[in-house]
Parts: structure tokens; C-alpha cells; sequence
């Protein structure tokens, strides 16, 4: 940029030299002849030629203009480019440290891998089982103190699975229905509809609940 400069200086310097020469010590070295006519076609000739110089002046001043300005976008490319080779370092970095921690998980997943392919390997541990008590036989209630049911009704339940008190008593009179049905037709005619809350009382050890419950009955029935 500082030899485009000095071009423009110079030749801004050599016009006006140019000039002073023409206007001045020409004119004084030309005798007065009354040739008038030659010197105002070389003065024409030696104004077109500075227009022409000056224009060339502007041209090399346009380009002196865009040479400083693709020097500024050059500088910032620059800056940019430092920028970009920063960025590029850092993120090499990262990719370096990523590439170390992924080195350390692979032996470590190879270590894991090993073992467990050992732990298949080896004869599974013997295991002591508890030995399984066998569960103490239930002992039955004399479902004969319902009323209602007789030696025959009772073994008819047991062969159910009814041999508790508590037992009767959770079972719905539905199924008790049932149950006499398919005994036979001399069952049909027994009520179990107060079984349950016979046995209910008789499971909780209320027997003094019983007895008065029981006065109100007729052969399992409400009076």
C-alpha cells in the first residue's frame, strides 16, 4: 500500500511541476510573436492531458481505496483463521482425552468380560437347602355341635374339606346348599343358612353365644 502512495505523491507532484513549467517559464522563454494560436492548442493539449492524469489519479485512489479494504477483510480472515486454529487445537484435545478415557473403558470392559466369562466357567456353589417340615395335620372340629348337623352331614363335610369351625364358617351357604344336593336326596331337606354363624361363634370359643343363638333355633332353623 506505502509504494501505491508514493506513486499517487509523485505524480501529483510531477502535474504540478509540469504546470509551473508550462504557465510560467515557458511563457517566458516563447517570444511574443502573436503565434497565439499554437500556444492555445498546446495549452488545450496540456489541460486534456491533466484531466487525463488526474483521472488515472482517481482510478490509482479507487484501487488504493479497495487495496486498504481487501487488506482490512485480508487482516480479518487472518484473525479468523487464528481463531478457527485455536478452536481446532482445543477440540484435538478433547478428541485426545475422549481417545484416553475410551483406552481405559475397553480394558476395563475386557477386564469385566474375563471375569465373567470365569464365573461361567466355575462349578456353580453348593446351595444347603432348609429341609421343608411338613405342615402339622389339622386337627378337626366335632362340627356335630351345630345344629343342624349330624354324623352324616358332618363326614359329608369333611369329605369337602370342611373339619374346622372356622372353615364352616367361611363357607358361603351356597356352596353348603350344594354340597347337601349333591349328597343325595335325604340331605336336600337340611338348613345350612345358619351354620356359618354357628360355627363363627363356635370357632371364637363364644359358647355361651352359641347356646342362645342355638335356643332360637329349631334343627339349625329360625324359630
Amino acid at each position: 500500500m506505502h509504494w501505491l502512495s508514493f506513486f499517487i505523491g509523485l505524480l501529483v507532484g510531477w502535474l504540478i511541476e509540469l504546470a509551473i513549467d508550462f504557465f510560467y517559464w515557458r511563457r517566458r522563454a516563447i517570444p511574443d510573436t502573436g503565434d497565439t494560436t499554437k500556444l492555445q492548442n498546446e495549452l488545450n493539449a496540456a489541460k486534456d492531458r491533466i484531466r487525463e492524469l488526474e483521472t488515472e489519479i482517481e482510478k490509482l485512489r479507487a484501487q488504493q481505496r479497495q487495496c486498504q479494504d481487501d487488506a482490512e477483510k485480508l487482516q480479518a480472515c487472518n484473525q479468523n483463521l487464528q481463531t478457527t486454529y485455536e478452536e481446532l487445537e482445543t477440540i484435538h484435545a478433547r478428541v485426545k482425552e475422549l481417545e484416553d478415557q475410551l483406552g481405559k473403558t475397553q480394558i476395563d470392559l475386557q477386564r469385566c468380560t474375563e471375569q465373567l466369562e470365569e464365573a461361567q466357567a466355575a462349578p456353580p456353589p453348593a446351595v444347603a437347602f432348609a429341609p421343608v417340615r411338613s405342615p402339622e395335620p389339622m386337627e378337626p372340629d366335632d362340627l356335630r355341635k351345630i345344629e343342624g348337623i349330624g354324623v352324616k352331614i358332618a363326614g359329608i363335610l369333611n369329605k369337602h374339606g370342611i373339619l374346622t369351625f372356622a372353615q364352616l364358617a367361611g363357607t358361603e351357604v351356597s356352596k353348603l346348599e350344594a354340597i347337601l344336593e349333591e349328597a343325595g336326596a335325604r340331605y336336600r331337606l337340611a338348613d345350612p343358612s345358619t351354620w356359618p354363624q354357628q360355627a363363627n361363634l363356635a370357632a371364637t370359643g363364644d359358647w355361651e353365644g352359641l347356646k342362645e343363638l342355638q335356643d332360637q333355633l329349631s334343627g339349625g332353623r329360625a324359630k
